[in-house]
């Protein structure tokens, strides 16, 4: 691993590159030279030779003293201007409806400052000869008091598995399942990412939501098929109807054709991405000159592939259509909240958005995740530089395309907001540097989005944020996701002090097991059929589960049966039973497990969190979302209506509606570290 120079390391810091990184582990490792080139290279500043590295500090230092594409603030807040001004500049501020203020900047706190914007919203700022974009953040995001004006604790059901085994589940079962929610008294259903999918980016719609319906409604504002439904048993079903079909119907045509004209050069080019595609495989495999086209390439080839093109729009204009009907469908059952989605901010290498435009991501450079020995193999990170060259407009424009059709947003890894740790595909495990993203810039916009398109957001991984960062996102009013506390694989000491109530509660984290699954050892078993646990931690793994069993009886007040057992090191059965037969028998005992998953969603229901969300799979205590894609309409219409779920259900709607103790209040929040 080559070792950092003085000069190199001053660079990096200078440009946000951080020299060390933290894995899931707590382990510090230090960041190899190599790595930290290829991230400031991929910046704008190479660094391979003495001379490089004064140059790049020069155009560095360069690029702090101009004036940025866009400021950002706090609505009522000064600013402080860390571009080179004259002394008391005077400045020009036009809002956004065409009023106009002026006035001079001041002195303070070792800078120079502009003067409190009063109004929220997009404005233009004329200073010193310079003009740029003014982004005035309101304090507080859509809240779920903005929603819910009755003041009742929402709750809601979440989706496991939007992308299973049988393929993706389609807005029509999405449909049946958010109608039967609401019927049971829920806010909102969470049916996790809706634009990656088979796209691998996070603007566009997957279209395998409405080609997996066994039918589906071209006119459905009421969430039902009318005289023009077309059956789409294929993609070839659909292409005729796009051919013959849609351009008989006066109505739908005119609807289509200004959502081409409203979806713009945008549009045509991730429609242009999905022909070639489809014609010729893995864009990663495409020739040369289709892989980096320039942008005359791209328009004769859509010419070329004209009708292609037209059906990929048409696709894109169904799926709009499908999950605009989902909320639609969703409030109109009582859903204050309605339909939440996932959004995760990057982009993957074969996508469209990084086709179109490759200068706007890091290059030839990975997302890397906290675990030192896991990469996303194809996950590829914006560059920090371009999004403030370009006034974050691309970052603008992913939020709006998120928030339209939604009434929440959950945003996973929210910690990149913030800092993503990067390596090059050839590096080794533990090899990488983490890269500095603007923070208050992303966090100002995104709850100025959320204000303005009335969307509710939940963030998962502030935990890793600093303290100040950490702060900056409560008192800017996101909800920031937690899991149950019994289910941490801690000991609770009397010194532990507990941190204030997540503002949303999973009953399971994302990407973690069922709490049935956790229950029972299944998340472990697998990982031993995997070859992952060697037989000395395939042991160590189960007694620390039994202890995690028997701290969440304790914390649920459940008493704990015991029956007789062989203790671990006198057992001969061979590793796979050491999961399947678990220590405490009355680990399999389902009358015991069924009473253990009805006390957690009925503590769920009494906590004081703004949003509690309960995992369609320990709802029903099954692993229904995997094979959902599978089951007809009417079977998924049916799936909360059993005994045990109506049971379940009635539990957690009781909870969000009893008033909160205070003793209660103090309870919940020792569960959360």
């Amino acid at each position: 691993m080559a070792a950092m120079t003085d000069d190199l390391a001053e660079l990096a810091r200078a440009a946000g590159v951080e020299d060390a990184w933290v894995d899931a582990d707590g382990y510090r490792h230090q960041a190899d030279a190599g790595s930290v080139r290829a991230i400031l290279r991929s910046i704008g500043l190479p660094c391979d030779s003495p001379s490089q590295l004064l140059r790049s500090s020069a155009r560095l230092a360069e690029r702090r003293r101009l004036p940025p594409a866009m400021l950002t603030t706090w609505v009522g807040s000064p600013t402080r201007l860390s571009f080179a001004l004259p002394n008391q500049a005077s400045f020009r501020l036009t809002y956004e409806d065409g009023a106009v203020v002026e006035g001079k900047v001041f002195d303070g706190d070792g800078g120079q400052w502009l003067p409190p914007v009063l109004h929220a919203g997009y404005h233009r700022l004329e200073i010193a000869g310079a003009q740029m974009a003014l982004a005035v953040a309101p304090l507080r995001a859509c809240s779920v008091a903005d929603v819910m004006p009755t003041g009742r604790r929402p709750w809601g059901i979440s989706l496991r598995n939007a992308e299973t085994k049988a393929g993706a589940v389609d807005f029509l079962h999405l449909l049946e399942l958010v109608r039967s929610a609401a019927s049971h008294g829920a806010d909102a259903f969470c049916v996790g990412s809706l634009h990656g999918g088979s796209l691998g980016c996070e603007r566009w719609l997957d279209p395998t939501r409405i080609a997996a319906s066994s039918s589906f409604p071209l006119d459905f504002s009421k969430g039902e098929a009318d005289s023009r439904v077309t059956k789409l048993k294929s993609i070839a079903t659909l292409r005729d109807y796009y051919l013959s079909g849609l351009p008989r119907d006066e109505l739908l045509l005119r609807e289509f054709l200004r959502f081409d004209r409203d979806g713009g050069a945008a549009l045509k080019s991730f429609a242009l991405h999905q022909a070639l595609r489809e014609q010729l495989g893995n864009p990663l495999t495409w020739p040369a000159a289709l892989r980096d086209p320039t942008p005359e390439f791209r328009a004769l080839h859509a010419r070329s592939h004209a009708e292609s093109v037209g059906f990929q729009m048409f696709l894109q204009w169904l799926a709009e259509r499908g999950l605009l009907a989902l909320q639609a469908a969703a409030r109109a059952a009582g859903m204050a909240i309605g339909v939440i989605a996932d959004f995760t901010f990057n982009s993957c290498e074969d996508s469209s958005e990084v086709w179109v435009d490759r200068s706007l991501f890091l290059e030839r450079l990975r997302c890397a995740d906290a675990d030192a020995s896991t990469i996303t193999a194809t996950a590829v990170a914006f560059s920090p530089a371009v999004l403030a060259e370009r006034g974050f407009q691309p970052f603008i424009d992913l939020l709006r395309a998120n928030m339209a059709a939604v009434g929440g947003l959950r945003i996973r890894r929210f910690d990149r907001f913030w800092r993503t740790r990067l390596r090059k595909d050839d590096a080794a495990a533990e090899a990488g540097a983490s890269l500095d993203y603007p923070f208050d810039d992303l966090l100002r916009l995104l709850v100025l989005e959320s204000v303005r398109q009335r969307c509710v957001v939940v963030v998962e991984g502030a935990d890793a944020l600093p303290e100040r960062l950490r702060t900056a996102v409560d008192q800017a009013g996101l909800l920031c996701s937690g899991s149950y506390r019994g289910l941490d694989p801690v000991s609770k000491g009397d010194d532990e002090t507990a941190r204030p109530m997540p503002g949303a509660v999973n009953s399971s984290d994302h990407g973690s097991p069922s709490l049935l699954d956790w229950w029972r050892g299944d998340d472990l078993q697998r990982r031993i059929d995997a070859g992952e646990f060697s037989t000395l931690i395939a042991t160590r793994e189960l007694a620390l589960r039994e202890r995690e069993r028997g701290h969440l009886l304790a914390a649920l007040g459940i008493e704990r049966r015991r029956g007789k057992r062989t203790p671990l090191r006198e057992r001969r059965e061979p590793l796979r039973s050491i999961i399947t037969s678990p220590l405490d028998p009355t680990a399999r005992d389902r009358a015991f497990e069924a009473s253990v998953l009805d006390t957690i969603i009925q503590r769920l229901g009494g906590l004081s969190s703004p949003l509690v969300l309960v995992d369609l799979d320990d709802l029903l205590g099954t692993a229904v979302s995997a094979e959902l894609a599978t089951l007809d309409h009417e079977s998924t219409s049916r799936l909360l209506d059993s005994t045990t779920a109506r049971n379940r259900l009635n539990r957690i709607d009781d909870g969000r509606r009893c008033p909160l103790t205070s003793s209660a209040d103090s309870a919940d929040q020792a569960r959360f570290a």
